[in-house]
């Protein structure tokens, strides 16, 4: 096998801030807490160790989830590692797209699994657990109801509004003919879509056939699907969100920073050339 490497420069998609984060441009220090590499992770578990987690709720609304479900062993397994001191969750989140939507959305899921494979073995005396968090409250639905397949455009029709998780699944099926038509009669295409299918036969609500169908391709792996729509979690924010409305603490620190982040973006940006 050839492996051919491109740097992040020679990237198209990538913006320039992208590639200044990767590079780890130091003038851009300030602007994050730990660095994207082993000695950044390293300073993230040294510094979460001691970070006020209410992981009996944690494992509360994952557990009622997870035993309705048909769980895998491993999930069963990291449902009740949550409640131990010495357990990290890797994180990553996405809209709930149509049927995943770009490949990205599997290569972040994909990644935290491999993140977590590898900080295990470098960090054996701790447990690290891939969570996906899907938005299911977003009401941007422009947004997730299409799919490009092999320079075709697939859109959801639903005349509903509010949160994306809480629609009714009607009219998914329809998607999911199409994307068969397109995709063929291979092996691999007719489990993929005999999984959206069942998948949607199990689901009352659009959220519901998101969890599902990512349960059934990761499940395996141990990841955890994370619903921010459950009000045991909304109710724990709710000091939080008091501070917010009274004193309205996040806006200074959001104007300051976009301030300097935009003066120190400007001033790289003129050093390179850009």
């Amino acid at each position: 096998m050839q492996i051919s490497k491109v740097s992040f420069e020679n990237i198209s998609a990538l913006s320039y801030k992208d590639v200044f984060y990767q590079k780890h441009t130091k003038e851009l220090d300030s602007f994050y807490a730990f660095e994207p590499n082993q000695a950044g992770l390293d300073q993230a578990i040294a510094k979460r160790s001691s970070y006020p987690v209410d992981r009996i709720l944690l494992n509360s609304v994952l557990n009622e989830k997870y035993k309705k479900i048909k769980a895998s062993d491993l999930q069963n397994y990291n449902v009740e590692l949550l409640l131990q001191e010495k357990t990290f969750t890797v994180v990553t989140a996405h809209q709930p797209l149509i049927l995943g939507g770009p490949a990205f959305y599997f290569y972040k899921i994909c990644s935290i699994i491999n993140l977590c494979k590898s900080l295990k073995r470098t960090h054996p005396d701790f447990n690290f657990i891939p969570v996906f968090v899907t938005g299911s409250e977003d009401h941007d639905f422009d947004e997730i109801k299409g799919i490009q397949l092999f320079g075709k455009s697939l859109e959801w029709q639903t005349e509903e509004k509010g949160p994306v998780g809480r629609f009714s699944t009607e009219g998914i099926s329809e998607i999911i003919q199409q994307v068969s038509l397109i995709m063929g009669s291979t092996e691999s295409a007719l489990k993929l879509i005999n999984i959206f299918n069942d998948s949607l036969r199990d689901s009352e609500i659009y959220n519901d056939f998101v969890f599902n169908w990512i349960n059934a391709i990761f499940g395996q792996y141990g990841l955890l699907v994370f619903n921010m729509d459950d009000d045991r979690i909304k109710r724990s924010f709710i000091p939080m969100m008091q501070l917010e409305i009274t004193e309205r603490i996040s806006e200074k620190l959001v104007v300051d920073t976009q301030q300097n982040f935009y003066i120190s973006i400007s001033n790289l940006r003129h050093l390179q050339g850009m």
